[in-house]
């Protein structure tokens, strides 16, 4: 109950019914760490890490460089070259990112990762704040 950590090979799919947990990650390895007070993901080659703490959320995705800080006090957001699109509603957060086809999808607090074409875009529901980034906008 306080956390689930599962180490993804290049095509492996792993379902945690009692957190309501589904991942479906391509040739990438993923790691996911769940706990109770925080997500850390290391996606492989990218060496992307999440980590979703009850006073905000870090990203920190590898050779792009992107970070972001959701605090009760304030968003900061670093954004490398390409579109990154974060939904984090009051119920969950939906991340799609392009080519590698990564999916994350939690299931009790309403997460779900699409790691796509490096279209990703954030949109903060409960404060009504939407971010599209551009190519080159950060």
């Amino acid at each position: 109950m306080i956390g689930v950590q599962i180490d993804l090979g290049k095509i492996v799919i792993d379902y945690c019914s009692m957190i309501g947990v589904q991942i479906d990650l391509g040739k990438l390895r993923n790691r996911l760490l769940l706990a109770m007070i925080g997500v850390q993901i290391d996606l492989g080659k990218f060496r992307n890490r999440l980590l979703v703490a009850t006073i905000g959320v870090q990203i920190d995705l590898g050779k792009f460089i992107n970070r972001l800080l959701l605090a009760k006090i304030g968003v900061q957001i670093d954004l490398g070259k390409f579109i990154n699109r974060l939904l984090l509603a009051k119920i969950g957060v939906q991340i799609d990112l392009g080519k590698f086809i990564n999916r994350l999808l939690l299931a009790k607090i309403g997460v779900q990762i699409d790691l796509g074409m490096f279209i990703n875009r954030l949109l903060l529901a409960k404060i009504g704040v939407q971010i599209d980034l551009g190519k080159f906008r950060n």
